[in-house]
């Protein structure tokens, strides 16, 4: 399906190219985005979208040089003039990983040809999801925030965003003559539950036991012999908070203490209460024995690389974005410059599946700039 799927794509390359042209007109895509996919072979799909992402520094030189030049881009089309920009951060204050992502980032900046300065800055570059509400600080800002603080957790949800995701999608897999659910995963959502009251879970359990119906169906369809199981997902959230994967819609029901604990688990505190029901994607593409999916980042909607998210104690259906997990810098460059300093790691048909995955994130970056269009009031 792969190889069939990304010809299709080369073919209609320009058609496919004016679509979302047309798609983007007047909107504003968001400045910074990563996208997790998942590809099972007989199907491939976005998972999660981030506004926020705190990877940059897993990408290679080459990449981190493109993204320098679309920060450039983007800036002087939404912000003409601006020279210094304030990184917004998360509030951490003992994760070295994301202190090396705020420095590689400082660095992608300055490359670009801005001054990264807390002092009287141009624009704000904003790197907190903002899952609490907005800070006091961004609230007082007199310069633009870029992505939008509306883009945060506290208002955005996942299930809007599948939404409109899937329907762009729908429209991408008209154009190449496929079926959308190729490129989407089956999904439901459940207000209101108390994951401590059995009749709550009865109800999770029952739109679990559909979704992996409508998944056994498209299964059959389309003679696939894999075993259809489910993710469940808090509706607003990440850091791979208030996630589960179920095998069977049966296990919902007897929960223990802890898998209730950390499905119910949020950022900011509070007990999640929206949950989605998804189709489980499982990955066909491993490294070094582990199961593996790319993360792949957009700046202003263009592609900037990506990495590998790796997880060896992990198998093929289970979520990746767990304690354990490493990332490994995905590049295919040859230049002498990255001999040496970034790891080279291959999957099968590689090229093609990069050929999908990168559009499916375009798309993924076009929903989000359609989530604020629906979440920011009209001046």
């Amino acid at each position: 399906m792969i190889r069939e799927t990304a010809k299709k794509i080369r073919e209609k390359e320009k058609a496919i190219a004016r679509w979302f042209a047309g798609k983007a007109e007047g909107l504003t895509l968001p400045v910074t985005t990563s996208v997790d996919i998942r590809n099972a072979g007989f199907k491939i799909s976005v998972i999660d979208t981030n506004v926020f992402p705190a990877g940059f520094n897993n990408l290679c030189n080459t990449f981190s040089k493109r993204a320098a030049h679309h920060f450039k881009n983007y800036f002087q089309k939404q912000a003409p003039g601006a020279k210094k920009i304030r990184i917004f951060p998360e509030a951490f204050t003992r994760n070295r990983p994301y202190f090396e992502h705020l420095a590689r980032l400082k660095a992608i900046l300055t490359e670009g040809g801005f001054e990264v300065t807390d002092q009287d800055p141009d624009l704000i570059l904003l790197n907190n999801d903002c899952s609490s509400g907005i800070p006091e600080a961004l609230q007082k800002a007199k310069v633009p925030v870029f992505p939008s603080p509306q883009l945060g957790w506290f208002s955005r949800r996942k299930k809007h965003h599948i939404e409109i995701y899937c329907s762009l999608a729908r429209e991408l897999a008209s154009l190449l003559g496929m079926d959308c659910w190729r490129f989407c995963p089956i999904t439901c959502l459940e207000h209101g539950v108390d994951i401590q009251n059995p009749d709550d879970l009865k109800r999770l359990a029952a739109t679990a036991e559909k979704v992996v119906q409508k998944t056994a169906d498209k299964y059959r369809q389309y003679g696939i012999t894999e075993k259809p199981y489910i993710f469940i997902k808090s509706n607003a959230g990440t850091f791979g908070l208030g996630l589960t994967h179920i095998e069977d819609p049966k296990e919902i029901l007897t929960l223990n203490r802890k898998a209730r604990k950390k499905l119910s688990a949020s950022k900011g505190g509070t007990a999640a209460r929206e949950f989605l029901i998804q189709e489980g994607i499982p990955t066909i593409d491993t490294f070094e024995g582990g199961p593996i999916e790319p993360v792949l980042y957009y700046v202003g909607g263009e592609s900037v690389g990506g990495f590998f998210r790796i997880h060896q104690d992990k198998d093929a259906r289970a979520s990746l974005n767990t304690p354990g997990a490493r990332f490994e810098t995905l590049c295919f460059h040859k230049d002498s410059e990255n001999v040496g300093k970034e790891i080279n790691l291959h999957c099968d048909d590689h090229d093609d599946f990069f050929t999908i995955a990168k559009w499916l994130g375009k798309i993924a970056c076009l929903a989000v700039a359609l989530e604020e269009k629906d979440l920011v009031p009209s001046p």
